[in-house]
């Protein structure tokens, strides 16, 4: 169980902490869309390609990404929702490609 929590508290943490942030930070409707556009989907995705480099593919991370989207409804409104889903699949982009990375890269050795 701890080798499980190790593996993926970081990367969950770091996620939170940007959901939870990044919204606060903004100041305009232009900075919004920014950051719930470009910003946010551009960390998950390194996030999620560095994790799947270091560790593999789970497709539960993506899961879990996408559903600590969902208390940010709270202070957005219930529009917001859909991007629980976006950022979920951007995650398993991320990890898709970060895992193919992994598996080129160890196949030449």
């Amino acid at each position: 169980m701890k080798a499980f929590i190790k593996k993926y508290y970081v990367y969950i943490l770091v996620m939170l902490a940007f959901y939870v942030a990044a919204p606060l930070l903004c100041r305009d409707t232009g900075s919004a869309m920014f950051t719930l556009l470009c910003l946010l989907p551009a960390i998950l995705f390194i996030l999620s390609l560095v994790y799947a480099k270091m560790n593999g593919f789970k497709w539960y991370l993506s899961i879990i990404i996408g559903l600590l989207w969902l208390p940010a409804i709270i202070y957005l409104n219930e529009s917001a929702t859909i991007y629980a889903l976006i950022y979920g699949v951007i995650s398993f982009v991320g990890q898709g490609i970060g895992f193919l990375m992994n598996k080129i890269l160890n196949s030449g050795k």
